[in-house]
């Protein structure tokens, strides 16, 4: 063999290895852009199981709010006041509060003697709360004047309110 032909078959073994270096090198980025996709993918799939379980305890929680709410026994009928009901599902802890929208009052509208009841009603003593209401009445009705016990624009200045 000639010192040429040497050359040659050397230099053909050094493009030899470059080559299966740069086809290790591509098919090891292939690997790696498939693991991460498949991790993403695992992400994902993880948030939809996850959406999936907080909303079918949510439905849980509205189906056993209505069937509590339809129970035929009085004593076993959830309360429509607002109190908290507590009840496991499938290892999560739910505490639900129904509150009737009849039972609200809407103080804008309400007549002086129903505001003057409500106050009544939740403890405060007769001056307390009808003063309470001469302020409510004053405050729905700005600049027709002052009620006995209420409060105008220069009463709030005065204590330094901006309202």
């Amino acid at each position: 063999m000639t010192a040429v032909e040497n050359r040659t078959r050397s230099g053909e073994r050094g493009l030899a290895l470059v080559s299966v270096l740069w086809g290790l090198s591509i098919l090891s980025l292939i690997a790696a852009a498939i693991l991460a996709a498949s991790v993403l993918s695992s992400h994902l799939e993880r948030n939809e199981w996850d959406a999936a379980s907080r909303r079918m305890t949510e439905d849980a929680a509205l189906n056993r709010a209505v069937l509590g709410l339809l129970d035929p026994r009085p004593e076993k009928r959830w309360r429509v006041d607002g109190a908290s009901q507590i009840f496991e599902f499938q290892g999560t802890k739910i505490r639900i509060s129904i509150e009737d929208e009849l039972g609200k009052i809407d103080l804008n509208t309400a007549g002086d003697d129903l505001i003057r009841r409500l106050f009544h009603s939740v403890g405060l003593p007769p001056d307390e709360g009808d003063a309470l209401t001469d302020r409510v009445l004053d405050w729905r009705a700005p600049g027709v004047g002052k009620r006995l016990n209420g409060a105008d624009e220069r009463d709030y200045r005065g204590a330094g309110l901006s309202y």
